[in-house]
């Protein structure tokens, strides 16, 4: 989709190039030649030379001793420079005079391109406004991006906001036209931007159909510090969605994975279901609680116990109903024999791991000696 958009903008810009170097339909001080007309060429002291002569459909004049020259496009002006320049080879300083004897009726024109249904040039009448080509267009289509709309005349840009003009009537937007403007209506930009926790952040390409989890995909899934529960999704417009990843990979919950709309901006915060481990390990600390996370597994993402540790007492702190509760643990049992229940019980977020010393068991006053040095402990679950 990508590469087709950019195919389609390149398109655009060069069409707009040609027609504002072609000039075509565009209002001139010198008006130029074109197919038709007749013009009228004299050759100072060259009765014989000088005469009506008419252009040809293909642009061309036959002129005598030089043959074909080309006449459309030139003011008569830049016409006698060229023909006199070529009839140097058969006169002394040759002075050449053109002027209009009869010109064809040329109709003016504007144009109007890219995301309207009927693409193209139209004819220019004076008084001629915006809103009314537009309408000869077919109006704009649904993938018009209509803020970003804009009149180019000869080197100026007017931005234009067709949504103000169109939707709102607000008629300061009602442009009125000029011969040779180019109305250029780009294309919405079908991208969403993906932030935070995601491996590869950035902006990717939409795909009719697409919803949260198939960009999430895109990003190439979250990372270990997701909080894939409370996503938040910016729109155009100021709106802001609150969105449950979790709830629907679980519950499939369809109201927490929305379709995408071009300029969504998806952020996916860091996780705060957290738990603390402290005491003899050899990297204390905060880390994230995953689904069925056990005592085990919490304390080797701390690194493991130290030579010290006392594995026979591990105490959990746990918040219930607002008050500390402790919780022991066999861990070095566990270790040896195997087992769950109360040898390696599940971790919950907001429950900090404590490890004593060998030959101590758990006790507040060495629990908050232990706090004591760890001088930094509200980092813990930030």
């Amino acid at each position: 989709m990508g590469t087709r958009r950019n195919l389609i903008r390149g398109g655009t810009l060069a069409l707009v190039a040609i027609l504002l170097t072609l000039g075509i339909g565009s209002a001139q001080q010198d008006p130029v030649i074109g197919p038709g007309d007749v013009l009228s060429i004299i050759v100072i002291g060259e009765p014989g030379l000088s005469g009506a002569y008419t252009v040809r459909g293909d642009g061309i004049i036959v002129f005598p001793l030089i043959g074909e020259v080309t006449a459309v496009g030139a003011t008569p002006k830049e016409l006698a420079d060229r023909l006199a320049v070529a009839l140097k080879r058969y006169l002394k300083n040759p002075r050449v005079q053109v002027s209009f004897q009869q010109v064809v009726p040329r109709k003016l024109f504007v144009h109007v391109l890219g995301q309207v249904l009927k693409p193209g040039s139209y004819e220019f009448q004076p008084g001629l406004s915006l809103a009314e080509v537009l309408a000869q267009a077919g109006g704009p289509t649904t993938r018009a991006a209509l803020r970003k709309a804009v009149v180019i005349r000869k080197k100026k840009q007017i931005p234009v906001d067709l949504e103000a003009l169109l939707m709102k009537g607000n008629a300061n937007q009602n442009v009125l036209l000029e011969p040779g403007d180019v109305i250029v209506v780009p294309q919405l930009e079908d991208r969403v931007h993906v932030l935070g926790e995601v491996t590869r952040p950035g902006y990717y390409d939409l795909k009719e159909g697409d919803r949260l989890l198939d960009v999430i995909q895109k990003a190439g899934w979250f990372t270990p510090k997701a909080g894939p529960d409370r996503i938040s999704v910016m729109r155009n417009g100021g709106q802001q969605l609150k969105l449950d990843l979790v709830a629907f990979l679980q519950k499939g919950d369809g109201n927490h994975n929305v379709p995408m709309v071009p300029g969504d901006v998806i952020f996916v915060p860091e996780t705060d279901n957290r738990a603390a481990v402290i005491g003899e390990v050899k990297n204390p600390g905060s880390y994230i609680v995953r689904p069925g996370m056990r005592v085990v597994s919490l304390l080797l993402e701390a690194g493991g116990p130290t030579d010290k540790a006392n594995l026979k007492d591990v105490a959990i702190i746990r918040q219930v109903g607002g008050k500390s509760t402790v919780i022991r643990a066999d861990v070095e049992k566990f270790l040896k024999q195997g087992g769950e229940g109360g040898l390696n019980l599940e971790i919950t977020a907001g429950d900090v791991v404590f490890v004593p010393e060998r030959a101590k068991g758990f006790t507040w006053e060495g629990f908050f000696e232990w706090l004591n040095r760890l001088t930094f402990f509200l980092f813990l679950f930030k």
